[in-house]
């Protein structure tokens, strides 16, 4: 962590703490409880199953870790746009991001995994 880091911490933590505030002011307590829900939802699905896919592998026959099927990302160059307020005006900076090709493979070990994962969740939420 560098000394800007320290101090934008502050800046960027108001920012999203005001537009919390602004989140459930306009869309209600409700709204915004689903969607905080939705979120640790996915997260524990996927935290759950990153821990233990190295126990139910060590478990599970040879024959599961092999590949059911995948595809591939292509490579999609965004623009990323992040805005900086300063005491006097405001700069724009554009950032050209690029992201290579992306292979994404599942096994029947994977869907096993994040199917235990998805409904433990779904029933502690």
């Amino acid at each position: 962590m560098s000394h800007k880091d320290a101090i934008l911490f502050p800046i960027i933590a108001s920012c999203i703490l005001f537009g919390l505030y602004l989140l459930f002011k306009f869309l209600g307590k409700d709204y915004v409880n689903y969607l905080l829900s939705l979120y640790f939802l996915v997260l524990g699905i996927y935290a759950f199953a990153a821990t233990f896919e190295p126990v139910i592998a060590a478990v599970s026959p040879q024959w599961s870790k092999s590949k059911i099927f995948g595809f591939t990302i292509p490579n999609l160059p965004f623009m990323a746009s992040i805005w900086r307020e300063g005491m006097i005006m405001c700069m724009k900076y554009v950032v050209t991001l690029s992201v290579g090709p992306v292979a994404v493979n599942f096994s029947s070990l994977d869907i096993v995994v994040y199917g235990i994962s998805a409904v433990l969740n779904v029933l502690y939420v």
